[in-house]
């Protein structure tokens, strides 16, 4: 009973030497940044501006970058996983030569490097994880869109153009269509109603000038008066006859929809 307590014992010592002798192994990391970024090692802050040869226990970690500054959501934060090993070094980039920004309109748009989906736009993510392959942006109701990145180029932007087949699409545009033709047929109506109205001022006022013709005695007081009615008549007639236009136009409508 007494060896075995012993060798239990022994056990344990050696184990926790283990322990304390692992936990003393250690790597580096160096992390490049644009000063004012805000770098965190797992969920610890550890500053704002580029580092060298920082000391970590040897594991897994996760890096994080975060722009506070920025009201682009999709430049808020940058991560990348690493894994530091016993007097090994590991260096990471996060400068935005660094990065590629993917917009599109309409937003919301699924990205793929290759066949691995990367989030949606609009996006930021880092040139070194998706390499040479070709991205493509799919969207439902879009023609899908497909480039390879440019070494000069940190940002592109697309128009995504809808298919013609694409049932909620052609919904949309039937909604569209009747929005526009239903302020189509207010506007004819109301133009209707100001031409009859214009016409009846026209009319009336023609009324009042071949009265003053009526009566006056002076020729050219009555040549201008006779003229001056013309012209009254001619207006009322061109009222109406915009006003009997707009309303046929407007049952015509009623009549085809």
């Amino acid at each position: 009973m007494l060896k075995t307590v012993k060798f239990s014992v022994l056990i344990f010592i050696f184990t926790i030497i283990t322990f304390v002798a692992g936990a003393d192994k250690t790597g580096y990391l160096s992390v490049s940044v644009e000063d004012g970024k805000q770098i965190y090692v797992d969920t610890t802050f550890v500053g704002r501006h580029s580092f060298s040869y920082m000391e970590l226990p040897v594991g897994e970690y996760t890096i994080h970058v975060y722009n506070s500054q920025t009201y682009d959501w999709a430049d808020r934060g940058i991560s990348k996983d690493i894994v530091i090993e016993e007097n090994a070094y590991v260096n990471l980039d996060f400068v935005l030569t660094d990065q590629v920004k993917v917009l599109s309109l309409p937003i919301g748009g699924k990205v793929f490097a290759g066949d691995e989906l990367i989030g949606n736009t609009p996006i930021t993510f880092n040139r070194d994880l998706v390499g040479t392959q070709t991205i493509k942006i799919e969207k439902k109701g879009y023609a899908e869109q497909s480039f390879n990145l440019d070494a000069n180029q940190n940002e592109y932007s697309f128009n995504l153009l809808p298919l013609e087949n694409d049932i909620q699409l052609k919904v949309a545009r039937i909604s569209n269509s009747q929005n526009q033709l239903k302020w189509y047929r207010e506007g004819l109506v109301v133009t209707s109603l100001i031409a009859s109205w214009a016409s009846f001022y026209y009319k009336r006022q023609a009324d009042q000038t071949y009265a003053k013709y009526q009566v006056t005695s002076d020729s050219r007081q009555r040549f201008a008066l006779w003229r001056q009615t013309r012209q009254y008549d001619t207006y009322a007639e061109i009222a109406i006859g915009v006003s009997v236009a707009t309303l046929g136009t407007y049952f015509f409508l009623l009549l085809i929809d």
